[in-house]
């Protein structure tokens, strides 16, 4: 574990240390923008992560691909389907309302929330963004104030900022209340996330312990790497494996599978997020560049494997910029 990650595990241990980490997160943003252009910050940050040079003209590992989509490619749709409301009406069109998960009400700030319209149990979350997730277990003891302090600092965050993901920039920011997604009984959550490029999936993740019940990210997330099949894959990626006998494939996993590339199918790489709550499927979210284009893995091999499954000739030429 690096020094960086143990500050901030540290850190996040109180409300203040919460305080703290984000001024200095924030300061070191705004840093790193002034003294680094988006290549040589890119350039940077792989060296850093894997003590490899990063090449952009021959692009080969799962991140290499993904960070060379990051630098140049700029399909407008990428924003549509970042977007966490937006997205849902792209869901919609491909066919797949019935897995959207119930929307409760959409607001454009905090304070116009409306709080007797929700029911008992919710989720509050920023369209634009990761980690502003608020979860309502018993609205009569919700601490309303808190809920709406988060989403406020949520949505004032440039999220596009943080790793320079050029698809969060344009989001026109709302909070959405949506239905808490759990099974009847209550059993942890399971995501699973299809690696898709140009609606064909080779390998997925799915990962547990990835939410508090306060809806908040938790540091001790595991992850187990399957192919198209759900057949585990001797690798980790970033996070700790878990025993593969905590999560059984679903009887409707083939239709998990052809949803996923059905949403996948207008993009040369994305993450397709899905449950499967008593035998239901809905939607999570559609994800381009995972872990940012910075991921961690115990094999080289497999680095190349999953980058060879993305095929960057399904980049439309209109979207592809050029960079001086």
């Amino acid at each position: 574990m690096g020094a960086k990650t143990k500050l901030r595990r540290f850190l996040k241990q109180n409300s203040l240390g919460k305080g703290v980490w984000r001024l200095l997160h924030n300061a070191n943003i705004t840093w790193q923008g002034l003294l680094y252009s988006d290549e040589a910050y890119f350039k940077k940050v792989y060296k850093q992560k894997s003590g490899k040079v990063l090449d952009f003209d021959n692009p080969r590992t799962f991140d290499e691909k993904q960070l060379w989509l990051k630098m140049f490619y700029r399909d407008p749709k990428c924003t549509i389907c970042a977007d966490k409301y937006k997205v849902r009406e792209y869901v919609a069109d491909k066919g797949y309302e019935h897995i959207l998960n119930p929307v409760y009400g959409v607001y454009d700030n905090a304070q116009s929330i409306a709080w007797d319209d929700l029911p008992d149990r919710f989720y509050l979350k920023c369209n634009h963004m990761s980690g502003s997730n608020v979860r309502c277990n018993d609205k009569s003891t919700f601490d309303k104030k808190a809920a709406q302090k988060i989403l406020s600092r949520g949505l004032k965050h440039d999220y596009s900022k943080d790793s320079r993901e050029w698809v969060y920039h344009d989001i026109e920011r709302k909070i959405i209340a949506e239905a808490i997604i759990e099974s009847k009984d209550k059993a942890p959550l399971v995501d699973y996330r299809f690696l898709c490029s140009g609606g064909r999936c080779e390998y997925m993740f799915i990962d547990i312990d990835t939410a508090g019940d306060d809806g908040s990210h938790l540091e001790g997330a595991k992850r187990n790497v399957y192919d198209r099949d759900m057949n585990l894959i001797d690798v980790t990626v970033s996070r700790p494996r878990f025993d593969a006998a905590l999560v059984k494939k679903p009887d409707n996993f083939d239709e998990m599978v052809k949803c996923a590339e059905a949403l996948s199918g207008d993009f040369p790489f994305c993450r397709v997020d899905l449950y499967n709550i008593d035998g239901k499927i809905l939607f999570g979210e559609i994800t381009f560049f995972h872990a940012g284009g910075l991921s961690t893995f115990s094999s080289e091999e497999w680095a190349y494997k999953l980058g060879d499954s993305i095929d960057l000739s399904l980049a439309k030429p209109e979207y592809i910029r050029k960079v001086k």
